[in-house]
């Protein structure tokens, strides 16, 4: 089904014209790693550096999420699923690491998302971020480079981080000398996400002529990073 609706997307996408496309494509860009970091330090050195912190604390959480589920369920994009998938531009040079869950979408959770639970903003402001998790959402989904899957497990996954992030930022300041304690856990959880994604076995698929479609540890080596890499993992 999802490749179905992708599908669905690509003939609307290709009959509409590149307006809806160039912006949504926008919408993604919204979702990209630079764009968030760079967000999230105008937050923290503009704003408000208990915002700022928040942010950051939630997204560093994200990242490990992801990663963790990209290299363990090792989905493919969906052009290497179903070759009559197209990608908008230059999107399949572009998006590369394992699909699921999307990388963008958990991004856009972690900031936009991440304003919406806090409930010390304005409810016009909350609505307006959570929209903007949406677009970025299905932006993915009709440039052509996540499934349905992708984007709704992301979204889900990166809002539940967001909310458990409020609650241990709330129990941080009741206990303010275990800060320390909460850095150390955080860095001791990524250490083992990087060990445990450096020795799984990774999948060797192959195509009929017994070639290896993808090469699964350079994919899981680009999934870390996200969704973004400028080289696309070795195909056959």
């Amino acid at each position: 089904m999802d490749i179905d609706i992708l599908l669905g997307l690509q003939d609307i996408r290709i009959g509409s014209g590149a307006f809806l496309a160039g912006f949504l494509s926008k919408m993604t860009w919204l979702g990209e790693m630079s764009t968030v970091i760079v967000f999230m330090a105008l937050i923290y050195w503009c704003i408000s550096k208990d915002f700022g912190t928040y942010l950051m604390m939630g997204w560093s959480g994200n990242r490990l999420v992801n990663g963790m589920l990209k290299v363990t369920v090792c989905a493919y994009r969906p052009w290497i699923r179903d070759a009559r998938i197209v990608p908008y531009g230059d999107s399949m040079t572009t998006a590369t690491g394992y699909s699921f869950p999307s990388g963008h979408t958990m991004n856009a959770a972690s900031v936009y998302g991440g304003g919406a639970v806090r409930k010390d903003l304005p409810q016009a402001s909350r609505v307006l971020l959570a929209i903007t998790v949406l677009l970025v959402a299905f932006s993915r989904n009709y440039l052509g480079v996540h499934t349905p899957q992708d984007v709704l497990v992301g979204i889900v996954a990166g809002t539940l981080v967001m909310f458990l992030t409020v609650k241990l930022m709330q129990w941080v300041k009741v206990h303010p000398e275990k800060d320390l304690l909460i850095v150390c856990i955080g860095v001791g959880l990524a250490i083992l996400v990087a060990i445990y994604a450096a020795v799984k076995p990774y999948p060797a698929d192959t195509d009929a002529a017994g070639n290896v479609i993808v090469e699964g540890a350079k994919m899981a080596n680009v999934s870390a990073g996200g969704d973004h890499h400028k080289q696309m993992p070795k195909m056959r």
